[in-house]
């Protein structure tokens, strides 16, 4: 009858007549609390007082039963049993591990105040055998009330969800990180996943307590939980609290990091938000597109949605200076000289050719003030991952490319080539699909579409 996040590692309450029943699992109340924290922002948005009171009721609710799923020393416990039995009480005799889950979440979410969130990681950190290889285990020691006894290799210690790395989890342990200040842990567990990423060995989840992929006879992997972990990274560097009027920016950057830029946007509706940083410290003013901004204090920067321009250069500033950076044309290219990014590989001229209209295409859209459609940004993602590829055969060809064995080396260049023609695809399918669309938008895109499409054809006779 019981489920967690780890499905099969949570049995619930085993009874004296050897039948399960349902019992408090601390993970359940800990993102319930969470949900429930951003509906009420959303039902805030809406104008919808009855369910803003409704909801916060039951996340008040929700927040005082977790102080029964709280040790002594602040930390969760996995689950509490009806008849009174805790698991995850860290060194108990019965069901005495640590469970990572509900405690990393709870700090990432919020769900717990400052002072629990510190003694929570103390709790963390006191426990090595939770990061045997920088990367949070679910649990340690080994689960010993899951439905299976962990008697073969799926399911002992170590390798699966009973003590078996999942990078989804990681990727709250790194905001969690964040939120306390963490850096040193952050940095270790990104060193650490880049000693599978260089290997093209982004495989989910990890087996020998987070050491060695789970399909190692593949030539290559790629789960796409393990993108949690540097997607956390990003996203960690300003928190981005999503409110009901605004976004709320929380910077924690690193003392090491003294100037900044972030030149991608941060969404918030239809704003754009770019961020940039210098010196270190608490916040002692803010620039808005070049003006002063007043909606700050020491430790956050408000962006309130009636206020903020739809695209804004966000600039903080700390209180303690530090010396000017090296101007852009003093820094060292990354591979130590330029590198021309032309190609003579017949792959990539097919893929020229494939995207000459697409690149056409979102030439128009600029001209006809539509460069911030979805269809413009399916277009520059194509012409992007194209980019990609043809400098990392670039890369090879002048032997600055880290050699795979043969045939992982092989599957990982495909993988460019394919991902770029995948997204060509997905892109010249939604397009055609708009010939039949009554949305006189997507009708208008097909046209644009159709006539790219032609007049590339007529340059290339």
């Amino acid at each position: 009858p019981a489920g967690n996040l780890l499905a099969p590692s949570y049995a619930g309450w085993k009874r004296p007549d050897g039948t399960y029943d349902k019992a408090y699992l601390a993970g359940l109340s800990v993102t319930t609390i969470a949900a429930l924290d951003r509906l009420i922002l959303l039902e805030k948005m809406a104008g919808s007082s009855e369910w803003v009171a409704k909801l916060t009721e039951r996340r008040d609710l929700s927040k005082k039963g977790l102080s029964l799923l709280t040790t002594e020393e602040g930390y969760l416990i996995k689950s509490l049993d009806p008849d009174g039995t805790k698991h995850g009480v860290f060194g108990a005799g019965k069901h005495g591990y640590f469970e990572s889950s509900p405690n990393h979440d709870a700090i990432a979410f919020r769900v717990v105040p400052d002072n629990q969130a510190e003694q929570i990681y103390t709790k963390i950190a006191s426990i090595p055998g939770l990061r045997p290889y920088r990367f949070i285990l679910p649990n340690y020691p080994g689960l010993d009330d899951m439905y299976r006894e962990p008697d073969d290799w799926l399911w002992k210690f170590g390798t699966w969800v009973n003590g078996g790395h999942w990078s989804t989890c990681e990727a709250r342990m790194i905001m969690a990180y964040y939120r306390l200040g963490k850096f040193d842990d952050i940095q270790e567990s990104m060193n650490q996943l880049l000693t599978f990423a260089r290997d093209f060995r982004m495989d989910n989840p990890l087996v020998e307590f987070g050491s060695k992929v789970y399909q190692p006879k593949q030539p290559i992997n790629l789960c796409y939980d393990s993108l949690g972990p540097p997607a956390a990274m990003i996203r960690g560097l300003f928190e981005y609290l999503y409110l009901e009027d605004g976004l709320k920016l929380i910077p924690h950057i690193p003392p090491s990091v003294t100037e900044l830029d972030q030149l991608f946007p941060v969404r918030f509706g239809k704003k754009k938000v770019f961020i940039s940083t210098k010196g270190v410290g608490k916040i002692r003013a803010v620039h808005v597109n070049g003006g002063e901004w007043s909606n700050f204090d020491r430790d956050s920067v408000l962006l309130p949605d009636a206020t903020t321009p739809d695209e804004a250069w966000v600039e903080i500033l700390f209180e303690e200076d530090v010396p000017e950076s090296s101007s852009p044309e003093e820094l060292q290219p990354l591979f130590g000289e330029s590198i021309d990014s032309s190609t003579s590989d017949t792959d990539v001229q097919a893929l020229e050719d494939r995207l000459a209209p697409i690149k056409r295409f979102l030439s128009v859209l600029n001209e006809l003030g539509l460069g911030n459609s979805y269809e413009a940004s399916h277009a520059r993602l194509a012409i992007s991952s194209q980019e990609a590829h043809r400098r990392r055969l670039v890369l090879r060809e002048v032997g600055k490319l880290r050699l795979l064995p043969e045939e992982s080396q092989k599957a990982a260049g495909n993988s460019y080539q394919e991902s770029t023609n995948r997204i060509c695809e997905g892109l010249e399918k939604v397009l055609a699909s708009y010939a039949s669309s009554k949305n006189i938008k997507e009708k208008r895109m097909h046209d644009l579409w159709r006539r790219a499409s032609v007049q590339q054809e007529n340059e290339n006779e």
